[in-house]
């Protein structure tokens, strides 16, 4: 019996992979692989029970081993969905796989095992019904996403013949074989998991090869296991029972051994602890501050007395057990003071930011059903928009008697009410017990023994849940609070002095205040008395530790992670070391009385590695959300009696339990300890009169992170259009002349590359033709375009799959022989020029072949003097005469204005054409500014320039980004040859128009058509054009008409707006008018209006207005383009850096440290993509250098270089009058 393979195709879609390569490096196939091969064995009798229940149920043994194989694929891709290919490739000379069926799982949970089977056969059947399709053609239809696209495919090979075992089979590397083999025609498919069934003496066997960079060795191992784990199920039990479930027992043991954290949960209250320690130790310091540089203490005693009093004053108001009363204080003792006391009363207190908007915060009182706030007198008469809030002042209670004792509170009762960001706009309130954060509290001081000498420095704010711990964590232990003052909450150097006075032993806080303290610190050490440092809410660095053991050698260092809504933390990690394999610092383990869960989208447990979404189970999960049941429902699950909080967080467990944390689910963000919601900051960006659309992201550079929102303009209506006409509609002899001398030199060339002379008579009958032609892949959509062209030409003509010669194929090679003559045949009357570009093309016949091969880059022909696009472009008659044309509107420009106007190109590449608009003009009619995208380009521009007496400025186009000082900035914008050269042709027409002022104008040269000499070389650089939208793809070419030009500046809300068709060329000359009453965005302004309605946390670090938002194929907003977008550092003002005193050394700061190029006198630190850690940097940065001490909030209140610079100037003039009176003895 010959030997059958089924070959399997596994495309995933969307869905996260499981191995821990790279997918960089996916899709290649490897010529050393590195293999490993497990293998088991079923024992005889179990597989003839098999046998025996598929002849019961009436189903193929294929089917039974296809989807047994299935699920564990898919259990081991978080339940996706699998397209499977399956094809016999015995009777192919070379093993090919050729022609195959195609059968898609689609996860059936909580069906019976039967039913599955039985699907998987009638799809067999199915397609078997259909006939054979091409594997290339399948490959399409697994979805972009797919597992072969990103990675490799999985191929299942059984030879159940007892005249066929294992041993008759192939020796050596099956695996690497498959490599060799699987090969379709241009489809080259890169085996990465391979699992054989085979027939031996002993019963069946299964062997699994896995490409070690797709599948570690334990990962093959652990699916191994359990496909012989199904396979035993399937032997002794009814197949009429749902699939058991399939997670290893050894993962499963360490899963439970590593979530077995009960422990006694104590029935206390977050507060109760307090008021024992103020009863026992009235005389121990509570809380420690400085006022006017004077170190300050409270009491145990006095600070229970004082909330005792304020207590009593609530109780007497009214304020009934459990009900909320908000608190918003600055930082200091009155903010402890009042805490402590709405939970004296009995009530559950909600913090509230004082630099929250107070849109926000009557949003908060209201779904918090607050009616009495604790603030200070501004906060008077507050409305909810239902009725009065009444404000309480700490003071007020001052003189009355206290509570004798704290009002009794079940634990099970809420302790407080914080609220977090909401994807709707709407804030989030989550409902923490006290029995659920005090199971927290009291881990945490047991785990890492906190006690009365500990004092911990309360850096976050009361709105954020680790300010839970810093209060109640160290007075329910007896230890102290450090507060530092509101004013300076975010100095770092403040922090570091502060710690050192008083001692500090704790640290807790978001890992980039703890990065801002390491900086601040300089070359100084952090206090002996440090001994712990808790980070949280955020990413940790792998470099954080190393750092820390520079400051401090005795300092414990715990990274600890969890949920708002899982009472402050929820897990932990002691970081000793760090690997340098590592990615990142694992998130650790459950705390006590807590648990995990990693769930795939069918809410099954993942195996290792298998990423999925995090769950939070155990004490610490809240109550829900306040005034929100949907929500809650959606996001708190009970599962046999159990509770569990679904985080949105993705992550996966490592074998020795260990969870790795891999980001969120959805767009929710967190930064610097805050959850973000991006829907929240864009509906209030939307509310921005003129924006239209509104994205907001954290924009990731490898060294610092921002939150960053990217806004457009809203779109002006189109009140009329233009009827778009072909470049034909107007006769135009010259034209047509030299399009038909270009095409026979293109016609000639392309006979030339493809052999058509070696190929003569029948030319290309081979069927095969595409497929013996030394072509790469990613030119064969340059290849069906030219065969497409020459048909149209009647140079061939195609029959089905076969290419035949067409009438003037002759005439083509000839044209071919007289052009690689060495004499020159003849130079045509109508251009001289044509002829030299036709020699130049068949000079350089074999760098075609060579780029046509893969084996040379195409951008080769940039660089050639006749051959490059921009050379082609000017060698058009109407080139120049459209840069005439510019050029008199440009002199009329200026005559109007009587002065010089500011004049822009955009994608100018080597600045030829700018080179001939400049030579029209006399230098004092324009100062231009050069734009490219290309750092080379720039500088041949440069050199170019260099003979002019003009004002010319060269600049890096920033890539879909306009920068702030670019935009609505010039007279004049030109874009010449360069505007279809964008993916998507409205892209270009509204990058200029952004640059453009009020009443300015843009101007535009454009080919109406692809030139045959294009076809030749552009089309070779954009490979036919397939990375443009789908119109001028399908049309093999980027260019549009004069009227459809037209259309596009009308759209981007220009007017005056016409074109003129250049006599006896290619070009359009297009115009348009910037409106005098376009709406002009202001980052500042959008930034002025958001923080009326976001907290700080929430207000965008930068705004940029772009032209466009990208999208993705499916037509949303591609988020992660827009981040790329906004990650790019922000470039400097143009043209010349003036510097005066210390400007240039804290210019060059400011380049090195926010990693850009060039920076304008009058830019704002802040505004060139500085934030608070970079700030805290460059303060260390000015100490070290210059020897001065300068704030974060000088340079916050003066944040531009020239004003920054002066400023340290200003100090150093004082240090050395100081140092001449100290030298002339009167000091």
């Amino acid at each position: 019996m010959s030997r059958t393979e089924a070959f399997m195709n596994i495309g995933y879609k969307g869905c996260h992979a499981v191995s821990q390569s790279d997918p960089q490096n996916a899709g290649t196939v490897n010529e050393k692989i590195s293999v490993s091969r497990n293998e088991c064995t079923i024992g005889r009798s179990k597989w003839q029970e098999i046998e025996k229940h598929a002849h019961l149920y009436r189903v193929s043994l294929l089917s039974v081993l296809l989807t047994a194989f299935a699920e564990i694929v898919g259990r081991w891709n978080s339940g996706c969905e699998l397209t499977v290919i399956i094809n016999g490739v015995g009777s192919e000379a070379d093993g090919g796989v050729k022609a195959a069926q195609q059968v898609v799982f689609r996860p059936m949970p909580g069906k019976c095992w039967l039913e599955v089977c039985r699907r998987t056969e009638r799809q067999i059947e199915k397609m078997a019904s259909r006939g054979k399709a091409a594997v290339s053609d399948m490959q399409h239809n697994t979805g972009e996403d797919s597992w072969n696209n990103r990675k490799a495919s999985v191929v299942f090979s059984n030879s159940l013949s007892a005249l066929n075992s294992f041993s008759a089979g192939k020796p050596g590397n099956a695996l690497a074989d498959c490599n060799e083999n699987y090969d379709s025609g241009a489809v080259k498919l890169n085996v990465g998991l391979h699992c054989r069934v085979f027939e031996q003496d002993e019963g069946i066997g299964i062997v699994w090869e896995a490409d070690e960079q797709y599948f570690p060795q334990y990962l093959s191992v652990a699916m191994l296991e359990a496909y012989y784990q199904l396979l035993n199920w399937l032997a002794g039990e009814t197949w009429e029972m749902p699939v058991p479930d399939l997670l290893p027992d050894k993962q499963r043991a360490m899963r439970t051994k590593t979530n077995d954290t009960r422990a006694p949960v104590k029935d206390l209250c977050i507060h109760q602890e307090f008021f024992v320690h103020a009863r026992r130790h009235p005389e121990r310091e509570a809380l420690l501050w400085t006022a006017n540089t004077m170190r300050r203490s409270m009491t145990y005693g006095e600070l229970a007395d004082k909330a005792l009093r304020l207590a009593a004053l609530l109780v007497e108001k009214g304020i009934k057990t459990g009900e909320t009363v908000a608190v918003t204080l600055l930082k200091g003792p009155a903010q402890v003071i009042a805490v402590l006391a709405v939970l004296a009363a009995g009530a559950v207190y909600v913090p509230i930011g004082v630099d929250q908007p107070e849109k926000r915060q009557r949003r908060i009182c209201k779904i918090g059903r607050i009616r009495y706030l604790i603030a200070d007198h501004t906060k008077a008469g507050m409305l909810d928009g239902q009725g009065e809030i009444a404000a309480i002042s700490v003071d007020e209670a001052d003189e009355l008697l206290p509570l004798p004792q704290p009002v009794l509170v079940n634990p099970d009762e809420l302790a407080y009410l914080i609220f977090t960001s909401g994807s709707t706009g709407e804030p989030k309130g989550v409902e923490i017990t006290h029995k659920s954060a005090i199971n927290t509290i009291l881990d945490i001081n047991a785990r890492f023994s906190v006690n009365q000498f500990d004092r911990v420095f309360a850096v976050s704010a009361l709105d954020f849940d680790l300010s839970v711990y810093d209060v109640f964590g160290l007075l329910s232990a007896g230890g102290a609070v450090v507060l530092p003052d509101e004013a300076v909450r975010r100095e770092a150097p403040v922090w570091f002095d502060l710690i050192h006075q008083m001692q500090v032993t704790v640290w807790n806080s978001v890992p980039a205040l703890m990065d801002m303290l390491l900086f601040a610190a300089g070359e100084k050490r952090l206090p002996d008395s440090l001994r712990l440092v808790l980070v949280s809410g955020d990413w940790v660095g792998l470099d954080i530790h190393g750092r820390l053991r520079e400051k401090t050698q005795k300092c414990r260092l715990v990274a600890l992670g969890g949920a708002t809504e899982a009472a402050i933390w929820s897990n932990f990690f002691e970081i000793e070391f760090v690997r340098p394999s590592w990615k990142s610092i694992p998130y650790g383990k459950p705390l006590q009385n807590q648990c995990f869960r990693v769930v795939d989208r069918l809410g099954r447990d993942c195996p290792d590695m298998v990423v999925g979404e995090l769950w939070i189970g155990g004490a610490g999960v809240a109550r829900g959300y306040r005034g929100d049941p949907v929500l809650t429902n959606e996001k708190f699950i009970d599962i046999r009696n159990k509770r569990w909080y679904r985080t949105g967080d993705m992550g996966r467990y490592r074998p020795d339990g260990n969870i790795e944390f891999l980001g969120r689910a959805d767009q929710q963000m967190k930064l610097r300890g805050f959850r973000i919601e991006p829907g929240e900051i864009e509906t209030v960006l939307c509310q921005y009169p003129g924006i239209s659309q509104a994205v907001a992201t954290v924009a990731d550079d490898g060294a610092t992170k921002q939150l960053c929102a990217a806004v457009v303009a809203e779109p002006v209506p189109v009140l009329y259009s233009v009827a778009a006409v072909g470049p034909d509609a107007y006769p135009d002899e010259l034209r047509d002349l030299s399009r038909e001398i270009q095409s026979k030199v293109a016609e000639a060339l392309m006979a030339e590359i493809l052999n058509f002379a070696q190929l003569s008579g029948a030319v290309t009958e081979n069927p095969r033709f595409m497929e013996v032609l030394p072509v790469a892949d990613e030119y064969r959509p340059l290849l069906r375009m030219w065969l497409q062209w020459l048909e149209t030409r009647q140079v061939i003509y195609r029959r089905q799959d076969r290419i035949l010669p067409g009438p003037r194929i002759r005439e083509a090679l000839q044209y071919a022989e007289n052009l690689k003559s060495d004499t020159a045949y003849f130079v045509h009357q109508h251009d001289p020029g044509f002829w030299r570009i036709g020699r130049r093309l068949f000079a350089r016949l074999d760098i075609y072949r060579a780029i046509l091969g893969g084996e040379v880059s195409p951008a080769i022909l940039l660089d050639d003097e006749l051959l490059s696009p921009e050379s082609l472009a000017l060698g058009d008659r109407g080139t120049i005469e459209g840069i005439r044309v510019i050029a008199e509107n440009i002199r009329l420009l200026a005559r109007t204005a009587g002065s010089s106007v500011r004049v822009a190109l955009i994608n100018g590449r080597s600045g030829m054409a700018a080179f001939k608009l400049l030579e029209m003009l006399d230098p004092q009619d324009i100062r231009f500014t050069f734009f490219d995208s290309q750092p080379a380009m720039m500088e041949t521009a440069r050199r170019r320039f260099s003979s002019l007496f003009h004002t010319v400025s060269c600049q890096k186009l920033p890539d879909g980004n306009v920068p702030a000082q670019l935009r609505y900035s010039f007279d004049a914008v030109l874009a010449i040859n360069s505007l279809h050269r964008y993916r998507e042709p409205q892209q270009g027409v509204a990058y200029a128009s952004l640059m453009v002022r009020r009443g300015g104008k843009l101007f535009a040269l454009e080919h109406s058509e692809l030139t045959p000499f294009a076809a030749v070389t552009a089309a070779v650089l954009d490979r036919a054009f397939t990375d443009f939208d789908l119109t001028r793809r399908q049309a093999c070419s980027p260019m549009l008409t004069a009227g459809q030009w037209e259309n596009l500046f009308i759209k981007a809300g220009l007017y005056q707006v016409r074109s003129v068709s250049i006599k006896g060329s290619f070009t359009e000359f297009i115009e348009g008018t910037c409106p005098g009453s376009r709406t002009e965005l202001d980052s500042a302004d959008i930034l002025t209006f958001a923080a009326k309605q976001l907290p700080p946390h929430m207000l965008p670090d930068r705004i940029e207005v772009l032209p466009w938002l990208p999208l993705s194929t499916n037509g949303k907003v591609d988020r992660v383009a827009v981040t790329a977008i906004l990650t790019a550092r922000v470039h400097a003002n143009g043209g010349e850096e003036i510097y005066a005193g210390l400007e240039r050394e804290i210019a060059e700061m400011w380049k090195t440290l926010l990693n850009i190029d060039t920076v304008g006198k009058e830019q704002e630190f802040f505004e060139i993509g500085g934030d608070s850690l970079l700030a805290t940097r460059f303060l260390a940065g000015v100490k070290t250098e210059f020897g001065v001490d300068f704030s974060l909030r000088q340079l916050i209140e003066s944040p531009s270089l020239f004003q920054v610079a002066a400023a340290i100037e200003n100090k150093l003039a004082d240090i050395k009058q100081q140092m001449e009176l100290m030298e002339g003895g009167e000091i």
